[in-house]
């Protein structure tokens, strides 16, 4: 089965760290949740506590589970 796992949005204020991201997954088979993935994908961005105001992505990436695949949003 195919699990998306997507950043949630995130704020900061100018000149601070960014927070810890948060990765929601979804499409879970047989009642399962997070807790069976193998390895958790990670979440970063470009912005640093040094870019200007405005909006950055967040990138997801490296999940790994011998019964799933994994799309990033």
């Amino acid at each position: 089965a195919t699990l998306a796992a997507t950043a949630d949005n995130a704020t900061r204020q100018q000149g601070q760290a960014n927070p810890a991201f948060n990765i929601t997954y979804t499409g879970f088979k047989n009642g399962e949740n997070a807790s069976v993935i193998d390895t958790q994908a990670t979440a970063s961005s470009l912005a640093d506590n040094s870019s200007p105001a405005g909006n950055y992505a967040i990138s997801v990436l490296g999940a790994f589970d011998n019964n799933y695949d994994f799309i990033y949003v």
